[in-house]
């Protein structure tokens, strides 16, 4: 909408949604950030269904089930974490071998070794859908893991919002997707103009009304209403919402296929994955 005006760019401090952190010598208080959040209960179902760069979360793979991935109970209350690959455990040894420091080692991201798994770029293995292999670590440097997908949201939302106070940040907009998507961008664009100056050289997309929202095991639902931090949710706009029935989908029909040797290495690659990790990092 506004052409070469303003740059766009997937990032503030890091790619767009990983943890951000302040810089005072990124930017002169000349950025505009939009901080989009999802539902909670679509966005870990979502997640569940594929989850992005978590490989140790990834179900058995089946390309006939309707809704792939682990079990609901299992994906929420599995540790957030993976093993290290070689080339991190070869830092390692050269770390203790030396005597030195690995903790802040640079890694992925911009993170200190103490920070995310894995370190080293040569053991992000990249499995087509499910994106680069990573798994980010509490950033308190005590190099533990989150306990849950639940407990890595929270720390999302405050760490976003956090954002609006970071130097270089002229504007911050927390969006959720449901309003936006509900209201259109009119308002939002405006307001963009109003920050900036400048006028956007499109017309803006109107509201296509509700999303409909995943349908999911009602267990789940309640499961949510009395873990999840509700207080932080509410901090971005969301509440509670209750458990609603879900229609039992008929059994898919199974299908025979010859599997390739390629595909067969990619399914085994992708079962060993999904066995449970060491919560050990």
């Amino acid at each position: 909408c506004f052409g070469d005006q303003i740059p766009v760019e997937p990032e503030f401090t890091r790619f767009k949604h990983w943890f951000q952190f302040d810089d005072a010598t990124v930017r002169n208080e000349s950025a505009l950030v939009v901080a989009m959040f999802r539902d909670p209960y679509d966005w870990i179902e979502a997640m569940r269904e594929r989850p992005h760069h978590a490989h140790g979360h990834v179900g058995v793979p089946d390309i006939d089930m309707d809704h792939p991935g682990m079990e609901w109970k299992d994906f929420v209350s599995k540790p957030w974490v993976g093993p290290r690959g070689p080339a991190d455990h070869v830092k390692m040894e050269k770390a203790k071998a030396e005597g030195s420091h690995i903790e802040k080692s640079e890694c992925l991201a911009g993170y200190k070794f103490d920070e995310v798994i894995p370190c080293s770029p040569e053991d992000s293995v990249k499995i087509d859908g499910y994106s680069t292999y990573m798994y980010e670590l509490k950033n308190d440097e005590s190099h533990r893991a989150f306990s849950s997908i639940v407990e890595l949201r929270t720390a999302k939302i405050l760490n976003f919002l956090q954002v609006s106070k970071s130097h270089g940040v002229k504007a911050f907009f927390p969006e959720r997707y449901e309003a936006l998507n509900l209201r259109g961008t009119a308002d939002f664009l405006r307001q963009l103009e109003e920050v900036t100056g400048l006028k956007a050289n499109c017309e803006p997309l109107k509201g296509t009304g509700v999303v409909k929202h995943k349908a999911v095991d009602p267990e789940y639902t309640e499961w949510m209403n009395k873990y999840h931090d509700w207080d932080a949710e509410a901090m971005i706009g969301y509440v509670k919402r209750d458990p609603i029935p879900r229609v039992d989908v008929p059994p898919p029909l199974m299908v025979d296929w010859e599997t390739s040797p390629e595909e067969q290495l990619a399914l085994e690659a992708l079962q060993k994955l999904a066995q449970p990790a060491n919560a050990q990092v």
